[in-house]
């Protein structure tokens, strides 16, 4: 019988980080990944974590232990940005992009941070606030993220700017 998702998993969970360099139009930006891996051998379902607008990766650590004790490889970038310097969400979601490509790529790789666990077919998008909205726009263009998952998503540019290029809106015709 399954148990109760509420408790934590079976799983042992290690974390790890790896600074992944982006490439093409974003050649010399560096995204910090935050890794939590499950100990068995997989290969493990891959979610991809984001955080809200000026929160931090570390905020949702354990809620990305707990996805992982239950057998899931969780991945959390830390998105460059401020109340003064956002990123444009345009800029995240194609930051999120060259995640997937990477997850695609080096998932079953032994030698990579990911430890050949991760199931590059099997990819889920998760996120809060800011990272939810980011979650669903890379959905709504890209068919590989298998689910998304937004927590209280929002549908908003920055302080400063709500310039429907660089702040696209995922309400209500992308959800």
């Amino acid at each position: 019988t399954p148990g109760d998702p509420a408790e934590t998993g079976s799983q042992t969970v290690t974390s790890a980080t790896h600074d992944l360099a982006l490439t093409g139009d974003h050649e010399g930006t560096t995204i910090p990944l935050t890794i939590h891996l499950p100990d068995g051998t997989g290969p493990f379902p891959v979610i991809i974590l984001q955080h809200g607008f000026q929160l931090a990766p570390a905020d949702y650590t354990t809620t990305a232990e707990h996805l992982a004790s239950w057998g899931y490889v969780v991945i959390q970038p830390a998105w460059p940005g401020s109340l003064f310097s956002p990123t444009p969400h345009r800029v995240l979601k194609e930051y999120t992009v060259q995640i997937l490509d990477w997850v695609v790529t080096e998932g079953a790789n032994a030698s990579a941070p990911m430890g050949g666990k991760a199931d590059g077919s099997t990819i889920g998008l998760a996120g809060h606030s800011m990272g939810g909205k980011i979650s669903l726009l890379v959905a709504s263009e890209d068919d590989r993220p298998k689910a998304v998952f937004g927590i209280d998503p929002v549908d908003a540019g920055s302080p400063l700017s709500s310039d429907p290029v660089e702040y696209p809106s995922v309400t209500p015709e992308l959800m």
